[in-house]
């Protein structure tokens, strides 16, 4: 049996310029209690799946003097931008996000890192193929 590692994912964010090593992805689906008189237990349904998520990584410096897009997202609001999980080859989440949070963090010792938190916005195209 094949096992995907970390390695093999990516992570894609249109007009955002960020070098990533690390994402996220969280599935929360709603649930309703249906339970009636007469049931024995409770009984509930599930309803519409809500996708977050997060990354990290370290700003890139292009030298095309785009900025990275952090500020600018989260100060004059989105309409989404279009975002790819990448577990392995073949195997993907994308949709449009918006960002719901960012932390850059710079250290004299180190590299500028970044991450943030997004939330996918309508539909979510799903692929998974291990051929």
């Amino acid at each position: 049996m094949a096992r995907i590692t970390g390695n093999d994912g990516d992570f894609s964010l249109a007009t955002f310029n960020l070098v990533a090593n690390s994402w996220s992805l969280t599935v929360t689906p709603t649930s309703t209690d249906v339970t009636g008189f007469g049931d024995t237990g409770k009984q509930m349904v599930t309803g519409m799946a809500t996708f977050s998520g997060s990354a990290s990584g370290f700003l890139d410096k292009d030298g095309s003097n785009t900025d990275p897009g952090l500020v600018k997202s989260a100060l004059e609001g989105q309409t989404g931008v279009v975002c790819t999980l990448t577990a392995a080859s073949g195997c993907t989440w994308t949709g449009d996000v918006i960002m719901t949070n960012s932390t850059v963090n710079a250290n004299k010792n180190g590299d500028t890192t970044v991450s943030f938190d997004f939330q996918f916005i309508g539909d979510v195209a799903y692929a998974w193929d291990e051929s």
